[in-house]
């Protein structure tokens, strides 16, 4: 019989029983998922104080410091180890260029570097830090500064008169390879006290007869 002469009630009650047997037929005919399986104890986020396997994040090697062994007594036998810990220990602040002559500048920068720094003057010791070169001879580093992190050499960072040593080397051939990703350890004379051109104090830490060593 054509659709259109079905009474309007039946064709009402077909489509309800459509909608309604629908969703059963459907779920009758998706697939099931296996069953899954739990085997141990849930893995939970590690609390306060706990300690997991994960291997720790590199540290990046910006500073360095002497090693803890004995620190040396700074003669030539026994040289002292110094690190940027102690040289960088006070705030230096440059006296005004304009104010008074080179030996009053000279005696108000030297008055502020702490007495136990300045009793290293004229002392052997051996610093470690980051290579910049200054002066080259005949395609060799002759003079250069050791620095306190890698990125006052790198990055641009402006460093603190307390955070380098302008070293001269002694004789001997110079520096060929220039290692400044990596630290180096000099050793050296070293002198603690202002060092002033055009009536500016330009290094606090120099260190002649200098040579790269190895400890």
């Amino acid at each position: 019989m054509p659709l259109q002469f079905f009474p309007m009630r039946q064709v009402l009650c077909l489509l309800v029983l459509f909608i309604a047997v629908t969703p059963a037929l459907q779920a009758q005919t998706k697939p099931k998922k296996p069953p899954i399986i739990v085997r141990g104890d849930p893995i939970e986020a590690p609390g306060p104080g706990s300690t997991t396997n994960a291997a720790p994040a590199a540290e990046a090697k910006s500073e360095v410091k002497a090693p803890a062994a004995a620190k040396g007594t700074g003669s030539e036998k026994d040289p002292r180890f110094v690190d940027f810990t102690e040289l960088n220990s006070f705030e230096f602040h440059h006296p005004d260029a304009w104010v008074g002559d080179s030996a009053a500048v000279t005696a108000n920068a030297n008055e502020q570097i702490p007495v136990p720094l300045r009793k290293l003057d004229k002392q052997e010791v051996i610093i470690t830090g980051f290579l910049l070169p200054l002066k080259y001879e005949k395609g060799e580093v002759r003079e250069f500064l050791i620095l306190r992190t890698q990125s006052l050499c790198c990055f641009g960072v402006t460093p603190l008169i307390t955070e380098w040593v302008n070293v001269k080397l002694g004789a001997g051939p110079g520096i060929e390879t220039i290692p400044m990703d990596e630290p180096v350890s000099v050793r050296g004379r070293l002198h603690v006290g202002a060092v002033i051109e055009n009536h500016a104090v330009t290094t606090i830490y120099k260190m002649d007869g200098a040579k790269l060593v190895d400890y």
